[in-house]
């Protein structure tokens, strides 16, 4: 399923602590916790529970998606930065890149199967979209003449 940035709200992947408003995505991380903000204890010498690296990328991609700036909170000093260069600090850039380029790249069916009049059903083609977002599609008839209709998109 595509990811909607409008829907997103950072505060549900903020840290359990922080009690702000949605303005960023917020992670309070202190000495020895775990580095994706869930605010729990790391494995002496690591940076991150198991699985929570995964944790954190999928909040950075949401918020660099959604165009939301990262806060972290440490030691009483918050600091702020864009997801996709607090993402560079684990090389993880190319990760936000990367879901940026599928999210916005959502294939359009090129081939349909309408109804036209009389019940007939057609295979028509996508050739363009109207700027309210309705399909225009392409279908050849039984005498073989080409014809063109508008639909909403599935």
């Amino acid at each position: 399923m595509k990811f909607n940035p409008n829907t997103y709200n950072p505060t549900t992947d903020s840290s359990p602590s922080y009690t702000g408003t949605a303005h960023d995505l917020h992670l309070v991380i202190e000495e020895g916790q775990c580095q994706c903000g869930c605010e729990l204890q790391s494995n002496k010498g690591k940076r991150f529970r198991q699985g929570h690296d995964a944790k954190l990328k999928g909040k950075l991609i949401r918020a660099y998606l959604a165009g939301y700036d990262v806060l972290r909170t440490q030691g009483g000093i918050t600091v702020g930065d864009s997801a996709l260069n607090y993402a560079g600090q684990y090389n993880w850039t190319s990760y936000l890149e990367r879901a940026a380029a599928k999210n916005s790249a959502a294939p359009t069916p090129t081939s349909y199967t309408i109804k036209i009049a009389g019940g007939r059903e057609v295979q028509a083609r996508h050739i363009d979209t109207t700027p309210t977002g309705k399909l225009v599609l392409e279908y050849m008839t039984a005498a073989g003449e080409t014809r063109t209709v508008t639909r909403n998109a599935a």
